[in-house]
């Protein structure tokens, strides 16, 4: 049974991205009026330490997953290690920032889930225990409300759309054993 709601985090030069926050505060949201644990997941090199950053805005939970394979972004190693994250928590949601990094690798991950993914969202509600999206298509003529099908149902969220809120607490960080399996693609310079 799918529970609790997962929140991929993205952290480089030693800091997370304001959508990453904003994106945990709204997991912490949706988690709460469902009753049940925030996970926020760090990929990367050398992201451990400021991983528990994450409990000061809602983390429940937050699983590092910390390798020098991670250092730079490769959609084929960070999804197969997002993908072996999914399988041990089964979470119900998943978020990410609607970033170039965000859009690919919960694009990536949706396709081999075989579950729906919504891009680009500007709200999130729950219709009993599924959630609904809000997303402007045609340049913002016309909004889209948007039930996602299969579990977890993934969403990345547009830019500046949700509020950041400090929460007294402090989130518990767990290890991740990296495994980046079979990676087909070569970063020859990360510089382009």
């Amino acid at each position: 049974m799918a529970l609790g709601v997962v929140v991929i985090a993205e952290y480089r030069n030693n800091s997370f991205r304001k959508i990453s926050l904003e994106a945990v505060c709204e997991g912490k949201r949706l988690a709460n009026e469902l009753g049940e644990k925030l996970t926020a997941v760090v990929m990367g090199s050398g992201v451990t330490e400021g991983a528990s950053e994450l409990g000061n805005y809602g983390a429940d939970r937050i699983i590092a997953a910390d390798d020098t394979a991670l250092q730079s972004f490769r959609g084929e190693a960070y999804t197969n290690v997002l993908c072996d994250i999914i399988k041990e928590c089964s979470p119900r949601i998943l978020l990410t920032g609607a970033t170039s990094t965000g859009i690919e690798l919960s694009a990536r991950a949706a396709a081999r889930l075989g579950v729906g993914l919504a891009t680009e969202c500007t709200s999130l509600r729950l219709d009993e225990d599924r959630l609904v999206a809000t997303r402007p298509l045609y340049g913002g003529r016309v909004i889209s409300e948007v039930d996602i099908e299969g579990t977890p149902q993934m969403v990345s969220i547009r830019p500046n759309t949700m509020k950041i809120e400090e929460i007294a607490g402090a989130g518990e960080v767990a290890s991740f054993g990296v495994d980046v399996g079979e990676v087909k693609v070569e970063l020859l310079d990360e510089n382009i």
